[in-house]
């Protein structure tokens, strides 16, 4: 108790170090360091007992005496008999008789430094002076203020003078810390407020909360009498976590930034998921001759608090959103496992969207890579969250040695420091992020590679080693891909800390011609750089629709998101909106949810491949600027999207399959975007029977609903998502008969990564975020 009330006091005083009173600041420091060493140590404390009682009993008797000024009891000994010293409550300069039994206001102001009875808190206490005085002159003018206004005045600064200072330095501190700590209130927005009787009239004196400072200015009138004083208040944020810390400190900063926001640390969900606020801080991530996992030590700082899961989500739990349990090992409160990251994010937007979460403003998603290691590490530089002892692990996890080849029930072994359980073993968890190395250099806030084959998995898990189970082993998996090794745990935003998908405030752009966008920033044009995904979204997408209804639900979602339904980027390429939905085609859960994307309206063609490139590779027969570009390889498609996305610092990709189906079909549960007539394709699409030997110009056949050209026909298209050492490609070409150009699972063709054709080119994507942004995986 000793320690955990001595930190507070000196994380709240160190917030002043930098600034007019770092050398006040730095001297209390000291002297709570000490106080604490001394109470905490059984030899320092009997010595320092021992001195007190020997200065005791060097000291006369004591004398109470009346401030002429504010009427306050005061007591002297004999040291300060025949001096100058200055009242605790008034500031009123006095002068001592030379037996101590009166005293007398100063006839002037004393040019030295006086002895005082006023206690170093005195002046978070004092409402008129509500920063610490820095030079004499300052000093000097408070003291001519405070004798004018305050007359008979008794507040909470002189008992702790009147108690504190005759016991001494180190238990005065002590008893000055739990008066600050226990003897006022807080009101709900987390300020402390002092009460104070001013001759029968009341005046509230607002100071900074625990762990917060105040900057502002005293506001103050006077009738008569009565005197009231408050005192504009603008808090500032609690010191960031900064590791390494132990696990009393872990709790301080917990309960600092919980009061600071106005949140409880652990909160309990709709479906009892216990979720536990997590500060913002700063932490090293630490690599290991063990562990070469794509692992750098760097310094990562994360600026937001948000909520983690206390405990890894279980079956029953994903039962409850899902209505369905993969599982392999069978248990409402063992962990899920057997899920994909498809499938976690398709949780977190279904528990994003129960009406209790949404009515509590809650939004749902998986943690970063960066979240999860600081949250496992809770303050710690260690192997593992309680430390480097392997021996330990046992108490903390479930893993190869004690699982018995099985997950077990979740929350059974002991917390980290944050109240997080499971952090090491019994499954692992996915995160947000795509795998790839670390960078080398500092970063704040990362979210990963832009794009990649694996996603990361964290924690360890019932079958593995304990190496396995490092606060720093990093692991990967295919996205779409379920194993029982594998469960998550989510996130929950807290709006109130600015904890919003990529950091940035939305804003909404009212045109989407070329003629009014500024090329001279290619990294704007119309988007907006974050989603505003904590209002009321439309309805999803889902077909059946018809071509006014897929319009439809395509402007709601531009309105929703800020961004208009049609931009173009720097190279003259034109994307359209496509709007959130359920791809009811697919085939398994990890496809079936679509987050809204731009999807180019044609596919690129040959000038633009020329202007990225620097090179034209279509065959003679196929060439034309405005015609597809074709015989180009996978790899030369992705960097061409590389090259795009570094040029306009956003980010352009291939599209996955689930993805360009979705958009191709706009909204049709037929193979084809028109409906099951298939004599319609001519109106559509480019293919055997209409093309001639070679591809045509882009953009000459109609349309799908979402304004897509191009999507049965002309050329195949290649596709992002990996099938072994191969990519599909689908949708028909000129080659290929009517029958070959429609749209679905059962329609893809995969080849290999460096084919060649001249029937293959390919369509972008573009996300709906900046280069430095996350993927946009949460519930719109």
């Amino acid at each position: 108790m000793i320690e955990a009330a001595a930190m507070r006091q000196m994380v709240h005083v160190r917030s002043y170090a930098l600034g007019p009173h770092g050398e006040l600041s730095q001297s209390l420091l000291s002297e709570i360091a000490d106080a604490k060493l001394t109470l905490l140590d059984s030899q320092r404390k009997r010595q320092y007992d021992e001195d007190l009682r020997e200065q005791t009993n060097q000291a006369s008797t004591t004398k109470p005496v009346s401030c002429p000024s504010c009427a306050v009891n005061l007591t002297f000994n004999e040291s300060s008999f025949g001096k100058q010293v200055r009242c605790s409550q008034c500031q009123t300069i006095l002068q001592i008789s030379s037996d101590g039994s009166r005293c007398s206001e100063a006839s002037q102001l004393a040019t030295t430094q006086l002895p005082t009875q006023a206690s170093p808190f005195d002046d978070y206490f004092n409402s008129d002076l509500p920063s610490f005085p820095t030079s004499k002159a300052q000093q000097a003018s408070a003291n001519r203020t405070a004798r004018k206004r305050t007359r008979k005045h008794k507040s909470a600064s002189s008992w702790i003078s009147a108690i504190a200072v005759p016991m001494g330095g180190v238990c005065g501190i002590c008893l000055a810390i739990g008066i600050l700590w226990i003897g006022f209130k807080k009101d709900p927005r987390g300020i402390i407020v002092a009460k104070a009787n001013v001759q029968g009239n009341k005046a509230d004196a607002v100071i900074p909360g625990d762990l917060k400072s105040a900057q502002g200015e005293v506001v103050a009138s006077e009738t008569g009498a009565q005197r009231s004083v408050g005192l504009k208040v603008e808090a500032t944020p609690p010191l960031r976590a900064i590791a390494p810390f132990n696990t009393e400190q872990a709790k301080v900063h917990q309960e600092a930034w919980a009061d600071y926001l106005g949140q409880e640390v652990e909160i309990v969900n709709s479906i009892g998921m216990k979720l536990k606020l997590i500060p913002p801080g700063k932490f090293v991530t630490k690599a290991s001759n063990e562990d070469k996992n794509g692992t750098r030590a760097h310094q990562v700082t994360l600026t937001n608090a948000f909520r983690l899961g206390a405990q890894e989500v279980t079956q029953l739990q994903y039962f409850q959103v899902m209505g369905a349990n993969p599982s392999h090992f069978q248990g409402p409160s063992n962990p899920v496992e057997q899920v994909s990251w498809h499938s976690a994010v398709e949780f977190c937007r279904k528990l994003s969207e129960l009406p209790e979460e949404q009515a509590k403003g809650h939004v749902y998603r998986l943690p970063t890579e960066a979240e999860w290691e600081y949250a496992c590490r809770a303050g710690t530089t260690t192997n593992y969250s309680f430390g480097d002892e392997e021996s330990y692990l046992s108490e903390y996890a479930w893993y190869g040695r004690n699982a018995d080849g099985t997950t077990h029930p979740v929350a059974e072994k002991s917390p980290n420091a944050w109240g997080l359980f499971d952090m090491h073993g019994n499954v692992f968890e996915w995160c947000m992020d795509w795998y790839g190395d670390y960078p080398s250099e500092s970063v704040t806030n990362p979210m990963g590679p832009q794009s990649g084959l694996s996603r990361v998995d964290r924690g360890g898990s019932w079958d593995k080693v304990a190496l396995d189970c490092l606060s720093s082993r990093r692991g990967r998996l295919p996205p779409s891909k379920a194993v029982r090794v594998t469960g998550f745990r989510v996130v929950c935003i807290i709006a109130q800390s600015g904890v919003r998908l990529g950091g940035a405030a939305p804003h909404a752009t009212t045109s989407s011609t070329s003629s009014e966008r500024d090329h001279d920033d290619p990294g704007d044009f119309g988007l907006s750089p974050e989603p505003n995904i904590l209002s009321q979204a439309p309805d999803l997408a889902v077909a059946p629709l018809n071509p006014e209804q897929a319009k439809n639900s395509q402007e709601a979602w531009a309105r929703h998101l800020g961004v208009p339904v049609e931009i173009e980027n720097s190279i003259g390429m034109k994307f359209r909106l496509i709007p959130s939905g359920i791809y009811e085609k697919a085939t398994n859960l990890d496809e079936k949810s679509i987050n809204s994307f731009y999807l180019a309206k044609c596919e690129v063609r040959q000038h633009m491949y020329q202007q990225i490139m620097g090179s034209n590779p279509s065959i003679r027969g196929n060439r034309g600027w405005t015609r597809p570009v074709t015989s180009i390889t996978w790899n030369d498609a992705s960097s061409f999207c590389s090259k795009l996305s570094q040029k306009e610092q956003r980010v352009y990709r291939l599209p996955r399959s689930n993805e360009l189906e979705f958009a191709g079909l706009a909204g049709s549960l037929s193979n084809y975007s028109f409906g099951d007539d298939i004599g319609q394709i001519g109106q559509y699409a480019w293919f055997n029977a209409n093309a001639g030997s070679g591809s045509r110009n882009v953009g000459t056949k109609l349309p799908n609903a979402w304004g897509l050209f191009d999507m049965h026909g002309n050329v195949q298209e290649w596709r992002s998502d990996p099938v072994g050492l191969k990519r599909y490609i689908g949708g028909g070409s000129w080659r290929y008969p009517a029958t070959h150009c429609g749209l679905g699972p059962n329609a893809r063709n995969p080849i290999a990564l460096g084919t060649r054709s001249h029937n293959v080119g390919f369509r972008v994507l573009l996300e709906l975020r900046r280069a430095d942004q996350p993927e946009l995986t949460l519930p719109p």
